[in-house]
């Protein structure tokens, strides 16, 4: 009996392993909040045409983070992402209130840095009538039809990550391309310091991109308003940080031949910034 009773718990439990790294325990369910969701006091957001184009297309599982589901659009132009809520509620009250922290972070992007993290569109709460039904398709090609009204989520342009066109740059030699999307990257993060906007994540090799030749903020959940930035004397403090415990050290790691030309490429223009 208990040989029998191994034989269908066993595969049970390794399926049920393989469908939760596969697709980071992805149901309709799993995008509910548990959370009254903010009804907001105002008029709903305003939706355009096309924004409505864009989301009445099917969206195909792209992959999945500690806070997010990401879905890909049919054009493969646009990504739309829900809340994991099933992640911040196994966390009870502490998991709310990083939740909320995270509703935070992409509401700020959404109302001041909407360029630089190519958010199209932010739904913090539910709304009556004013959202379209979207197909999701998950990892395993079945179709979920979701009314976008009743969930949270965040419509964004699609971009490559900086370590994926850095590294397109250098597996080619194209060391002077790795250098200018460098300096991208640094105009993006002062132009967003003397805004008082800070990212509390540093990994900007993956939480950073680009789209249509512009440098973007992929993952915004924990950026947020710290007027200390606007200070020089603090921003050159925490880019010089970002430098030198980021962006060398994976340099140093996966190309080595070019870090000390790329090093000498980031001090000058660090000094470059530093002057203006």
């Amino acid at each position: 009996m208990l040989k029998k009773a191994l034989l269908i718990l066993i595969p049970f439990v390794v399926f049920s392993f393989y469908y939760h790294h596969k697709t980071g325990d992805f149901r309709p369910a799993s995008i509910t909040s548990p959370f009254p969701l903010q009804q907001g006091g105002g008029p709903p957001p305003k939706i355009s045409q096309k924004m409505k184009a864009i989301l009445n297309q099917p969206f195909s599982f792209l992959g999945y983070g500690n806070q997010t589901f990401a879905f890909e659009s049919l054009d493969e132009r646009y990504v739309l992402k829900f809340f994991r809520f099933g992640y911040f509620a196994q966390h009870g009250e502490k998991g709310k209130r990083k939740l909320e922290r995270v509703f935070q972070g992409y509401q700020l992007a959404y109302n001041e840095d909407r360029n630089n993290s190519a958010l199209l569109y932010f739904h913090p709460h539910t709304t009556h009538d004013l959202l379209p039904t979207t197909t999701l398709i998950d990892s395993f090609g079945i179709q979920h039809a979701i009314p976008l009204d009743s969930v949270a989520f965040i419509l964004q342009k699609k971009g490559r990550t900086s370590r994926q066109i850095i590294m397109d740059h250098l597996n080619l030699e194209d060391v002077a391309g790795a250098k200018f999307r460098i300096r991208q990257l640094f105009d993006m993060y002062v132009q967003e310091y003397k805004c008082g906007i800070y990212d509390h994540d540093y990994n900007i090799m993956l939480n950073t991109g680009f789209v249509e030749g512009r440098p973007m903020r992929i993952d915004v959940g924990k950026i947020e308003k710290k007027d200390k930035l606007k200070d020089p004397r603090v921003w050159q403090q925490d880019l010089m940080k970002l430098s030198k415990e980021r962006l060398i050290p994976w340099l140093k790691k996966y190309y080595p031949r070019y870090e000390k030309e790329i090093s000498r490429d980031i001090e000058k223009k660090l000094g470059e910034l530093f002057e203006n």
